[in-house]
Protein backbone atom coordinates (compact mmCIF):
# COMPACT_ATOMS: atom_id res chain seq x y z
CA UNK A 1 0.00 0.00 0.00
CA UNK A 2 1.55 3.66 -0.75
CA UNK A 3 1.75 6.64 1.37
CA UNK A 4 1.28 8.65 -1.13
CA UNK A 5 -2.42 8.41 -2.54
CA UNK A 6 -3.23 10.09 -6.34
CA UNK A 7 -6.66 10.45 -6.53
CA UNK A 8 -8.44 11.37 -9.77
CA UNK A 9 -11.50 13.70 -9.72
CA UNK A 10 -14.59 12.22 -11.51
CA UNK A 11 -14.47 14.85 -13.58
CA UNK A 12 -10.77 14.93 -14.58
CA UNK A 13 -9.56 16.82 -17.73
CA UNK A 14 -6.92 15.02 -19.83
CA UNK A 15 -3.90 16.51 -18.44
CA UNK A 16 -4.62 15.52 -15.26
CA UNK A 17 -5.39 11.70 -16.29
CA UNK A 18 -1.79 12.11 -18.12
CA UNK A 19 0.15 13.58 -15.17
CA UNK A 20 -1.02 10.64 -13.02
CA UNK A 21 0.07 7.86 -14.99
CA UNK A 22 3.52 9.70 -16.04
CA UNK A 23 4.05 10.61 -12.62
CA UNK A 24 3.19 7.39 -10.52
CA UNK A 25 3.89 3.73 -10.99
CA UNK A 26 0.67 3.15 -9.41
CA UNK A 27 -1.92 0.24 -10.82
CA UNK A 28 -4.83 2.23 -10.09
CA UNK A 29 -6.35 5.04 -8.90
CA UNK A 30 -8.87 5.83 -6.22
CA UNK A 31 -11.95 8.25 -8.02
CA UNK A 32 -12.85 10.87 -6.06
CA UNK A 33 -15.99 13.60 -6.51
CA UNK A 34 -15.55 17.55 -5.40
CA UNK A 35 -15.83 16.58 -1.57
CA UNK A 36 -12.82 13.75 -2.12
CA UNK A 37 -15.33 10.84 -1.14
CA UNK A 38 -14.42 7.98 -2.73
CA UNK A 39 -16.57 6.82 -5.80
CA UNK A 40 -14.65 3.80 -7.21
CA UNK A 41 -11.11 2.69 -8.55
CA UNK A 42 -10.35 3.48 -12.56
CA UNK A 43 -7.39 0.86 -13.35
CA UNK A 44 -3.71 2.21 -14.95
CA UNK A 45 -4.95 -0.18 -18.15
CA UNK A 46 -8.23 1.51 -18.55
CA UNK A 47 -6.99 5.06 -18.73
CA UNK A 48 -4.69 4.22 -20.57
CA UNK A 49 -7.93 2.53 -23.37
CA UNK A 50 -10.01 5.99 -22.71
CA UNK A 51 -6.68 7.98 -24.08
CA UNK A 52 -5.95 5.16 -26.70
CA UNK A 53 -9.15 5.02 -28.03
CA UNK A 54 -9.77 8.70 -27.70
CA UNK A 55 -12.95 8.02 -25.66
CA UNK A 56 -12.44 11.63 -23.89
CA UNK A 57 -14.55 13.11 -26.84
CA UNK A 58 -18.69 12.93 -27.12
CA UNK A 59 -19.81 11.15 -30.38
CA UNK A 60 -21.99 14.00 -30.61
CA UNK A 61 -19.99 17.01 -30.26
CA UNK A 62 -15.85 17.66 -31.03
CA UNK A 63 -12.71 17.70 -29.44
CA UNK A 64 -12.06 21.00 -28.23
CA UNK A 65 -8.58 20.14 -28.50
CA UNK A 66 -8.35 21.77 -24.93
CA UNK A 67 -8.30 17.98 -23.29
CA UNK A 68 -11.38 18.01 -21.69
CA UNK A 69 -13.37 14.75 -21.08
CA UNK A 70 -16.78 14.84 -21.89
CA UNK A 71 -19.59 13.86 -19.46
CA UNK A 72 -20.26 10.83 -21.15
CA UNK A 73 -16.69 9.48 -20.89
CA UNK A 74 -15.46 10.90 -18.07
CA UNK A 75 -14.31 9.18 -14.83
CA UNK A 76 -18.06 9.22 -13.56
CA UNK A 77 -18.99 6.91 -16.67
CA UNK A 78 -21.24 3.52 -16.63
CA UNK A 79 -18.32 1.88 -16.13
CA UNK A 80 -16.89 3.65 -13.52
CA UNK A 81 -20.83 2.93 -11.56
CA UNK A 82 -20.41 -0.75 -11.75
CA UNK A 83 -17.03 -1.74 -10.24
Amino acid sequence: MSKNVVTLNFRAELPDIKQALSTSSHNGFPVVNNFNRLMGMMSREYLHVIIKKRCFSNENSKYDGAGHVSARHSLNSDYLKER
